[in-house]
């Protein structure tokens, strides 16, 4: 994967991930995640490409549909 592609697969993992945890924090009353938090958690989810994986399907499913 060339840089370009990589910098855009991180764009989409940070709107996912933001968005799927805003998503829950607002059921569930609590605070929305900060941008430290999100690159946190993009560092925990690029470990494995099961995890990449996981979190866009999760994204597409609950997000987006």
């Amino acid at each position: 994967m060339n840089k370009r592609q990589r910098k855009k697969l991180d764009n989409k993992l940070r709107i996912a991930i933001k968005e799927l945890n805003n998503d829950v924090a607002k059921y569930d009353g609590y605070p929305l995640i900060t941008s430290e938090e999100v690159e946190e958690t993009l560092k925990r989810v690029k470990k494995t490409k099961e995890g990449i994986n996981r979190t866009l399907r999760d994204y597409k499913r609950f997000i987006m549909s």
